[in-house]
């Protein structure tokens, strides 16, 4: 791990083609928030619940065959409901949201022992007239790229937006998306193990929340185990309850009609 990091600290000294991708990613960068329920905090104090949710071995399969078909990954399926649903909540058709890469896609990294993850804006703009399956595609692209200009740490592409920090959220994005099969099978085993244990419940358990909102879901059991983390200084418990029902509804929607126009589908 040690020479690892000499390495990529050497390698970043030329990382030039790197941030001019960011770069030009950056300019497409508007920040998506959900309207909260309370007035934000002048100062966050990160306290966040979490709700745990399964969609149904039914959906679950059928986000694997929309996967399978389209030579994509579970991971970016369940991505593209996700960003329907916050054009959908936000209006926006500019969305930025982070996700963690594993960042291990080095060779020398398969089999050392060490974190690498490192978090990474998604900027995708969506026309209402895409399909949820042209924009499947796009999200696909756009993953392989990220994947290709992953070793930029998180907080230099933070200073490419040369803007003064905002103490009353996080830099760039506000929104997480995570799913077990595109990092945590290498990283976080026992987050796993915890998040898939039938005895244990975080419904009820103060859970810090670094955003505003972070879904993470287990896309390795035959039904998908999900957990929704939310700031409870911003949002109210059954307003979450309801978007995660929204979500569901729109991956319903994107399996059902992957070729009619987003702007025509229904999160009810």
């Amino acid at each position: 791990y040690k020479d690892y990091t000499t390495h990529h600290h050497n390698y970043l000294k030329n990382n030039q083609h790197q941030l001019n991708y960011w770069q030009q990613k950056l300019k497409n960068h508007t920040p998506t928030t959900i309207h909260p329920n309370y007035q934000r905090p002048k100062t966050p104090n990160y306290q966040g619940k979490d709700i745990q949710f399964t969609i149904n071995k039914k959906l679950s399969d059928q986000i694997k065959q929309l996967s399978k078909k389209h030579n994509t990954t579970n991971h970016t399926t369940l991505l593209t409901a996700f960003i329907i649903l916050l054009t959908k909540y936000t209006n926006q058709q500019n969305i930025t949201i982070g996700t963690p890469f594993a960042n291990r896609h080095h060779p020398n990294t398969q089999n050392i022992i060490g974190f690498f993850v490192n978090t990474l804006p998604i900027i995708e703009k969506i026309n209402p007239q895409q399909t949820p399956t042209q924009l499947l595609n796009q999200l696909t692209q756009s993953q392989l790229q990220h994947q290709q200009n992953q070793d930029t740490p998180f907080q230099q592409i933070v200073e490419l937006l040369k803007q003064q920090p905002d103490p009353q959220k996080h830099p760039i994005f506000q929104i997480m998306f995570s799913t077990q099969s595109s990092i945590f099978n290498q990283q976080l085993n026992h987050t796993k193990t915890i998040l898939t244990n039938p005895d244990f419940n975080t419904n009820n358990l103060y859970s810090p929340a670094k955003y505003d909102l972070s879904l993470f879901i287990d896309d390795n059991t035959p039904e998908f185990k999900a957990t929704c983390n939310f700031s409870t200084s911003l949002y109210q418990t059954p307003f979450i309850k309801q978007l995660t029902t929204h979500y569901q509804n729109t991956i319903k929607q994107i399996t059902k009609n992957p070729n009619q126009p987003i702007k025509n589908l229904t999160i009810l």
